[in-house]
């Protein structure tokens, strides 16, 4: 099975195990050389999220590449995709720099729009092992989403609260093997205690690299 990178300027890197293969606008049909995000779905397609308006595309495993289209309203359908999960059912959560979730079927080509407020565009989401979706904003703090019973919960900086989440913007969300749920923000790094619904930080001071996660 092979890897695939998403880059910041240079389009897909495919590697094999020993080998890289660069696919860009330049020898293939990618429509930009700035990939933000890649899943794979459940038949090995491969689906990158772009931006500048250019929406999502599905790249298949007989290596053709075309994008997903939409009815003309546009601004009810994914464009500048800044992060995609696959979820445990198959399907592919969206999200965008307007601050927008979309709900992608990869088998029937469907999408919608999931009706949530977001306050802000969405940097990262997250899948965790109870199905609950985890959204980091550029501004406005993480927000957890139940699908399910179709309600949010929504953590945000209090400087008066010192077990609150360390920022409002999340760059990094992903959960270990027991189950705890971190978080990377542009002040360090979160722990988060479902207990408490507060936060333990990690810092430059607690011996991490960098704030910046």
């Amino acid at each position: 099975n092979y890897k695939w990178i998403g880059t910041i300027d240079k389009g897909i890197m495919r590697f094999d195990g020993n080998n890289f293969i660069a696919f860009n606008t330049s020898n293939s049909s990618i429509p930009s050389n700035r990939i933000n995000t890649i899943k794979v779905d459940n038949n090995n397609n491969i689906w990158l999220g772009t931006r500048l308006g250019m929406g999502l595309y599905k790249y298949d495993n007989q290596n053709n590449l075309r994008k997903i289209c939409y009815p003309p309203d546009e601004r009810k359908y994914p464009q500048d995709i800044s992060s995609m999960v696959r979820g445990a059912n198959g399907c592919i959560w969206i999200g965008t720099s307007a601050g927008t979730l979309f709900l992608f079927n990869p088998a029937s080509e469907t999408i919608s729009a999931i009706e949530i407020d977001l306050w802000d565009g969405i940097k990262k989401i997250y899948e965790d092992d109870s199905g609950l979706l985890w959204i980091g904003t550029q501004g406005s703090g993480l927000i957890c989403y139940n699908p399910k019973r179709n309600n949010t919960t929504r953590y945000t900086f209090d400087p008066a609260n010192e077990k609150s989440l360390s920022s409002n913007t999340v760059f990094a969300i992903n959960q270990d093997t027991k189950g705890t749920i971190w978080i990377g923000t542009n002040t360090g790094l979160n722990k988060y205690e479902p207990s408490t619904h507060t936060f333990i930080h990690f810092t430059e001071k607690n011996g991490l690299a960098n704030n910046l996660v």
